[in-house]
């Protein structure tokens, strides 16, 4: 069995600030992605599947806007391109068995960074990282054991890392990414 899909997302970012008109902002993004895979039967209890997929992420206003009045007007949407190669095993109707390796890579994550320090903010602000990966495996066990109840668990682990940073001075190569659930 394959499978291709495409979408297209468009959006528009707009503050106003009746105070202050140095700190209006507009901006439009667009970008169409797509989605393929392949899945293969070679028995009716057995699946292998591999799929790729392509993620746009605009901004959120809190991150153009992360304190204060320090709007950073130079935030990209992040890009994503995703890889997945797995199985699954089925038992009857009652189970279910899913395994998977994954690698994300994303160009222009938006991370925050202590060390940006402005005027406006002493604290830091949001910037993008430029290229970072997340890869890892992820398990899920379904159970139906009647009619009337299911359940499920699952297991992932994943490391994420800064892969090429943008210039000197921001988040160098190989660091590990914060607040990646494993």
């Amino acid at each position: 069995s394959v499978f291709y899909g495409m979408r297209h997302d468009f959006a528009w970012a707009s503050i106003k600030d009746n105070l202050n008109a140095l700190n209006n902002y507009s901006r439009r993004w667009r970008d169409s992605t797509l989605s393929t895979g392949a899945v293969i039967h070679p028995v009716s209890f057995w699946d292998l599947f591999a799929n790729y997929s392509q993620g746009f992420r605009v901004p959120a206003i809190s991150e153009i806007n992360s304190f204060n009045s320090d709007l950073n007007a130079t935030i990209e949407p992040e890009k994503s391109d995703s890889y997945e190669i797995g199985t699954r095993l089925r038992y009857k109707d009652l189970s279910q068995l899913k395994t998977s390796l994954f690698l994300i890579d994303i160009n222009d994550e938006i991370v925050f960074d202590s060390t940006q320090l402005t005027a406006a903010n002493p604290f830091g602000r949001n910037l993008n990282a430029g290229k970072t990966r997340r890869y890892g495996v992820e398990n899920r066990l379904d159970v139906t054991p009647i009619s009337e109840f299911s359940g499920y668990g699952s297991y992932t682990w994943m490391k994420g890392i800064i892969v090429e940073a943008p210039l000197s001075g921001m988040p160098f190569n190989d660091r590990e990414l914060g607040q990646i659930p494993q």
